[in-house]
């Protein structure tokens, strides 16, 4: 699912939602369940972040670092966008 982003018509609030393309037009805010707006983003760069990674396994792992994402892309075969720079 893609990652977009959001403004809120009301307070301003900015958020990030992974949500389904048929779902992107009728998202509340999640501060003041206000109206959103659905910002446009022109290509960002790609960052690592800690969390849960769940193309691995059938069970998300939790990756702490780059470190960790290496040697969980070598255990399992895979390959990451996020080591390209490494």
């Amino acid at each position: 699912m893609p990652l977009y982003d959001f403004e809120c018509l009301d307070c301003g609030h900015k958020f990030e939602a992974i949500i389904k393309y048929e779902d992107a037009d009728s998202q509340t805010c999640r501060s003041c369940d206000g109206e959103t707006k659905r910002l446009v983003s022109a290509g960002r760069p790609i960052f690592f972040r800690e969390g849960y990674y769940e193309h691995f396994t059938n069970k998300p792992i939790y990756i702490k670092n780059k470190q960790e994402l290496k040697q969980a892309c070598e255990k399992y075969n895979k390959g990451s966008v996020y080591l390209d720079d490494m």
